[in-house]
């Protein structure tokens, strides 16, 4: 006879109640002094017990406490003694803790649409796992490998936020059907911001320094010499790496036109833009004309899967003066502007964004002549600035405000000498110059400064011939290289022109 079996406790928790044998001879009567052994399984589901065996008492009874270990299941302890028969204790282990998980990743950031993996650990092997367990703040769970204790859980980021990845509680469960504890979160930043603002940051700095690059000379409307000289013209010109097209009216006119345009390939970026100007001044006197302009200007970029085009213009007054009674000559202006500008930053949607613009030229160049030789000394500097309104973009994010200002001083001096030629009617000119260029950029708000490898000193050397064969036409060839002591940039190349005058 006993007492105790049929229990059940949590495991590595003891019984509640002793496992009792009683030892009893033929005629029911208690046997005290019998020594009972006890014996539990020695694997898997089992119980430690308080001791090895017991010695009946005067009521014929042995005990023993048990305790249960930590394996799940069902299992008997034995009770022995010589001569008797054994009397066996049914006893259940219960599993009653729930699994916990833990989830760990390498990725730090990611893009809009960027995918990452999360390696979910269980303490034990669980099944009922799926992809529906996983909660994605500003993302979504497109995979799920795995079995047993550890599932790959792969995310893509939406890109409206900062990434968020848990798993709720009770979503799978071990093998005694326990559910799972809810696991800690992990965050992986999104670059939505930063990246947007990098992208609007390059396209502001190209866009900078092609206006400072296609600022019109307007010195030749009163020295007669330079681009602004003559009558009106049509001007094709390509360089290695980059097309120009300039068109003009007469610069003697009131009213001046002109038109350019550049294609260039700089890194993974392509751009296209174009730059125009329509400006109207009137003689104060001889040697000063008063005057406004209106430029408007167009750039196309693509960067990848990014692409920003954007339209802006800006007016403002200008001057051109000469010194009496000597060949130096000033010129200068002052134009605000605005741009509009749609941005498609990861090739899956486009915002529209406002800029405000501002560009400040001076120019003192002089006229030296040395025999046949003129000698064309000159000192530039330009400033401009472009400042992007802050926006929420298109998935709910607030991209700052930012700003750009580049600053350029140039200072150089051209060269013109007529070549003899011993037939026709023609004239052959020999021209070229060295110019030192020392630029600089200020970054403001945004988010991250973004460099650029034209900043800082750097040269410049041209040299070129021109012939003009009629009354009616020029061809040029020139050549030149920018980037003379500037480690990083460099820019070479021919250019072949045609004048016509009409």
């Amino acid at each position: 006879m006993s007492t105790g079996a049929g229990q059940s406790t949590a495991i590595s928790t003891g019984f509640g109640t002793a496992l009792v044998a009683l030892v009893t001879d033929a005629g029911g009567n208690p046997v005290s002094g019998v020594t009972v052994s006890f014996a539990a399984p020695g694997s898997g589901a089992s119980a430690a017990l308080s001791a090895a065996s017991d010695v009946t008492d005067g009521s014929g009874l042995a005990s023993v406490t048990a305790t249960a270990n930590a394996t799940a299941g069902a299992y008997n302890v034995t009770a022995s003694a010589t001569g008797l028969s054994d009397v066996t204790f049914g006893l259940t282990n219960l599993d009653v803790v729930a699994p916990t998980v833990t989830l760990t990743t390498n990725a730090t950031e990611v893009a809009p649409g960027e995918a990452f993996d999360v390696t979910a650990t269980f303490s034990e092997p669980v099944t009922g796992f799926t992809m529906n367990d996983v909660v994605v703040n500003h993302g979504s769970v497109v995979g799920l490998a795995g079995s047993g204790a550890v599932y790959t859980i792969t995310v893509r980021s939406s890109g409206s936020g900062n990434i968020g990845v848990s798993i709720a509680a009770d979503v799978a469960q071990d093998v005694s059907g326990n559910g799972n504890e809810p696991s800690g979160g992990i965050s992986v930043r999104n670059t939505t911001v930063e990246e947007t603002s990098q992208i609007i940051s390059q396209f502001m700095n190209t866009r900078a320094t092609q206006l400072i690059n296609n600022q019109p000379d307007l010195t030749g409307f009163l020295s007669g010499n330079g681009s602004s000289q003559g009558q009106g013209q049509f001007n094709l010109a390509v360089t290695r790496g980059q097309g120009n097209f300039d068109i003009s009216t007469k610069p003697g006119s009131r009213v001046w036109t002109r038109l350019q345009g550049a294609v260039s390939h700089e890194g993974t970026s392509d751009s296209s833009y174009v730059f125009g100007a329509i400006g109207s001044h009137f003689a104060i006197n001889k040697n000063l004309l008063l005057g406004a302009m209106l430029q408007f200007d167009y750039l196309d970029q693509d960067d990848g899967i990014a692409n920003i085009k954007g339209k802006g213009w800006l007016i403002g007054p200008y001057f051109v003066t000469k010194f009496p009674n000597h060949d130096v000559f000033v010129e200068g202006r002052l134009l605000y502007g605005q741009s509009s500008n749609d941005v498609s930053p990861f090739g899956t949607y486009t915002d529209k964004v406002e800029t405000e613009r501002l560009l400040a030229l001076l120019k003192v160049s002089g006229s030296m002549l040395y025999g046949k030789t003129t000698l064309i000394p000159k000192v530039q500097f330009t400033y401009t600035s472009d400042d992007q309104e802050a926006y929420r973009d298109s998935l709910g994010n607030l991209i700052p405000s930012q700003g750009v200002a580049w600053g350029q001083l140039e200072v150089g001096l051209d060269f013109e000498t007529p070549l003899e030629t011993r037939r026709g009617n023609g004239e052959l000119l020999l021209f070229g110059g060295f110019s030192a260029i020392g630029s600089y950029k200020e970054d403001s708000g945004g988010v991250a400064a973004t460099p650029s490898v034209v900043e800082g000193g750097r040269a410049r050397a041209e040299l070129g011939m021109s012939y003009q064969f009629s009354e009616q036409g020029v061809f040029l060839v020139e050549t030149f290289y920018d980037g003379i002591g500037r480690s990083g940039y460099e820019s070479y190349g021919l250019q072949v022109g045609l004048d016509l005058k009409f």
